[in-house]
């Protein structure tokens, strides 16, 4: 199963549904959207575009117009997804990764920084698709895809040309 990751799209839609259409061309097999906050109105927008989609808020959305975190399974596979503010990710992923354990979770996906990451941390996958909208460090928008292919998860980036 491939899962797109967007986050930080803040209010752009038709940024937002550009990269959906570029999705939908390039990686056919997608019909379901997480989008790691800021904006919930985003993530609704997609909803109505006919995707399954799970989202959180950020910093930027209503507080109480969505969980602020959520856990989720797919594929088998344990997904713990937060925006990151309230895990002060600007400064690391340490908070982070010790929630993700403590929910057993395999897979984290957070936004906020608006900066790309993919890494592993004690069999943790710690995702952050950056933002299409407003990318940090300069450079195009990025979006991710996930891929769960049995046992197995790949995670990778793609750059908005």
């Amino acid at each position: 199963m491939k899962i797109g990751v967007l986050s930080d799209t803040h209010g752009m839609k038709n940024a937002t549904q550009k990269v959906l259409e570029y999705m939908s061309e390039t990686n056919k097999e997608i019909d379901t959207i997480i989008h790691a906050g800021d904006l919930v109105s985003d993530a609704k927008f997609i909803e109505r575009l006919g995707y399954k989609v799970y989202c959180v808020a950020g910093n930027c959305d209503p507080i109480g117009i969505a969980p602020a975190e959520r856990l989720i399974e797919i594929e088998g596979k344990k997904i713990f997804l937060a925006h990151g503010h309230t895990y002060q990710v600007k400064y690391g992923v340490n908070k982070l990764l010790e929630r993700a354990k403590n929910l057993s979770a395999e897979i984290v996906i957070f936004g906020h920084t608006h900066i790309p990451e993919n890494l592993k941390v004690a069999g943790v996958l710690l995702f952050n698709p950056g933002s299409v909208t407003l990318p940090k460090q300069g450079g195009p928008g990025t979006f991710g895809i996930l891929e769960i292919a049995r046992k197995d998860v790949f995670a990778h980036h793609v750059q908005v040309k």
